[in-house]
């Protein structure tokens, strides 16, 4: 079967929206509208064009004849909603904050020494039984591709979005006959949207790092069950293949303790170090430097250390995606009394 990329999706595109005044039926206030989040507005959008009477959400449902947004829980809670067609970009010019701002899960570190991603290797060792090198047989890829979907419904269920868990898991289902780029370039989309997904699997791939915290090895073990398979049908899509330098950004808001231990390592080229969870930076200096946060991470790599995901996404962020394990060293960590941030310089081993 093959999968249509959303980078042959126009920018523009259908978007719906709820009145969010604090009096919806008053007809003194100026109209506040909000719009639904992506994955919610192609579920709406999806039963519009399927002539269905209602959309169902995980907290509301649209009825289209009334154009009313009610809630699952009280039918007296309603909310007109509306149709439009719109350009999606990020509010002012900034970047999702917690996509491209990170905050550590572990208090003790943020990075990690070099070392193979485990996450990885136990998602393929529990769910199949194999290494992480025998699961790259394109024999097994189809089944992958369901259980990485089962995996999106459970975790979706504990977070209370099983509605946008199962239209992911649909969508991934969808191409589980296709090539492995066709699956790599579905789950880019995926991982695009704003959703639960990429904070679960990020969180817990961060988790790897704090080797002493038992409670942290434990989950994310637990959760390379659910959530692994996915990462690595991620990790398959195509890389440039291009060794050509290229520098990316992103933010962070670490405290002053994290930020020593970046400052003691600084300058020092055999401390390796590494990110084992996907990194999201913007190719943007300026967007990366508008955002939240406290830290202005420069990072110099090969472009082939990232995968350019922008032209999946229906966010204007100019992304590319590091893919872990991520080797660095740090150059330089200096704060910057001029846009009052903290500027890390990092290397990748590979840039050198």
């Amino acid at each position: 079967m093959s999968h249509v990329s959303t980078a042959l999706v126009p920018k523009q595109h259908i978007e719906w929206e709820w009145k969010s005044n604090d009096n919806v039926w008053s007809f003194e206030e100026s109209e506040k509208w909000t719009p639904y989040c992506d994955i919610d507005s192609a579920i709406i959008e999806e039963a519009f064009q399927e002539k269905l009477p209602e959309a169902i959400l995980d907290d509301y449902h649209i009825v289209f004849e009334q154009l009313r947004q009610i809630s699952n829980n009280d039918e007296m809670s309603q909310r007109p909603v509306r149709r439009s067609v719109n350009k999606r970009t990020t509010q002012s010019g900034r970047l999702r904050e917690e996509r491209f701002v990170a905050s550590a899960v572990a208090p003790e570190t943020s990075f990690g020494l070099p070392s193979n991603c485990q996450f990885l290797e136990e998602a393929c060792q529990q769910n199949l039984g194999l290494s992480y090198d025998e699961a790259g047989d394109p024999a097994l890829l189809s089944a992958i591709v369901e259980k990485a979907a089962e995996g999106i419904v459970i975790e979706g269920k504990k977070a209370s979005k099983q509605k946008r868990a199962e239209w992911m898991a649909q969508k991934l289902l969808s191409v589980k006959k296709g090539t492995r780029k066709e699956v790599a370039e579905c789950c880019a989309e995926l991982y695009s949207h704003d959703s639960f997904l990429y904070r679960k699997l990020n969180e817990s791939m961060r988790l790897q790092t704090d080797k002493l915290n038992t409670q942290h090895q434990k989950l994310w073990r637990m959760k390379a069950r659910t959530l692994g398979l996915f990462a690595f049908l991620l990790e398959m899509l195509p890389n440039p293949l291009t060794d050509k330098k290229m520098t990316v950004y992103r933010g962070a808001d670490f405290s002053e303790s994290l930020i020593d231990q970046y400052r003691q390592s600084a300058g020092d080229w055999s401390k390796g170090l590494c990110f084992l969870a996907f990194s999201s930076t913007s190719r943007s200096r300026d967007k990366a430097e508008f955002s939240a946060g406290n830290i202005l991470f420069i990072l110099d790599i090969n472009e082939d250390e990232g995968r350019d995901v922008a032209p999946y996404s229906t966010f204007d962020e100019e992304e590319t995606l590091l893919i872990p394990p991520f080797f660095f060293s740090i150059q330089s960590c200096q704060f910057d009394k001029i846009i009052n941030k903290w500027i890390i310089h990092l290397r990748s081993h590979r840039s050198y």
